[in-house]
């Protein structure tokens, strides 16, 4: 992640000397996203098959994921509102997303061992031991139906958005 933000970086900075430098911005945050960073297995499979969720993550790794990945969904909004609006790129564009954010609510989820984070405490729904509360979560719907549409053409798009949408549904 932290490659492709100084590329991304490099790109909107040149943008005047390479032609299509919003479309290639895109592009390799969609294939990071699509293609290289696995989503998030839904809460209910085992932390052992979900690679967010198999080892422990300390708070710095956290922070830096944390901020890389806040990076590129810039860099991605930034760029594709450059670029002529099409289904594709908004299916593009909302998929990049909502990939982002299951991988911003797991990491956030995590509890580091060396460190008692409330807002991951909160967030998980285990901030008091003697208080059963709810986990926070977000609703796939409107990303559900704003997706239903959409032509999807490619397996790997419409493979991302299921695995979404099953994440999402098991922390709502």
């Amino acid at each position: 992640a932290h490659r492709c933000v100084r590329i991304c970086s490099l790109l909107a900075n040149q943008r005047s000397l390479i032609p299509n430098a919003s479309l290639h911005i895109v592009a390799l945050v969609q294939h990071l996203f699509f293609e290289v960073l696995p989503v998030p297995l839904p809460l209910s499979s085992s932390s052992e098959a979900c690679f967010w969720r198999r080892s422990s993550m300390e708070h710095e790794t956290r922070t830096f994921l944390l901020s890389e990945v806040g990076n590129l969904v810039r860099h991605v909004i930034a760029a594709s509102l450059c670029l002529p609006r099409t289904s594709h790129l908004h299916a593009v564009r909302l998929l990049t997303l909502a990939a982002a954010v299951s991988i911003i609510d797991v990491v956030v989820r995590r509890v580091p061992p060396s460190l008692s984070s409330e807002l991951a405490r909160v967030y998980s729904g285990d901030l008091r031991q003697d208080i059963t509360c709810a986990a926070f979560g977000l609703v796939p719907v409107p990303l559900a139906e704003e997706t239903k549409d959409i032509p999807l053409f490619d397996p790997c798009t419409m493979q991302l958005r299921t695995r979404v949408l099953d994440y999402l549904s098991s922390v709502s």
